[in-house]
């Protein structure tokens, strides 16, 4: 892969104080498992290869740990990363949330984000 490419699982909750420690098994938010990072080579040659880039997606994680679905919550600016974030969110896997020792469906920002001209 060309160029440098990170990703981040944004924790709203997380910055919030919390009642419940994060160990708990019975309350937890869902969360990555196992994280993709976006393929970006598609921006070789164009105005976005030099250009700082990060999109946010909203991921719905059902109760059993599949995506269920994704959507673009803040657009890089790129059609082509914003595809490749949101390639990489469905690809990626998740652990549901938990609340009360059940698992639930719920809603996490994924964000993907490039730094320009860099090379592996």
């Amino acid at each position: 892969m060309i160029g440098s490419v990170a990703l981040t699982m944004l924790a709203a909750a997380a910055a919030a104080p919390s009642a419940t420690p994060l160990t708990d098994p019975c309350f937890h938010n869902a969360r990555i498992t196992k994280a993709v990072i976006p393929d970006t080579d598609r921006l070789w040659g164009t105005d976005y290869w030099n250009m700082p880039l990060a999109a946010v997606v909203a991921v719905t994680i059902g109760a059993d740990g599949s995506v269920k679905s994704v959507s673009i919550a803040k657009t890089s600016g790129s059609i082509e990363f914003d595809r490749d974030v949101v390639l990489a969110a469905k690809r990626s896997t998740y652990s549901p949330k938990v609340v009360r020792c059940e698992p639930v469906e719920a809603t996490v920002p994924f964000m993907g984000t490039r730094t320009p001209g860099t090379l592996p």
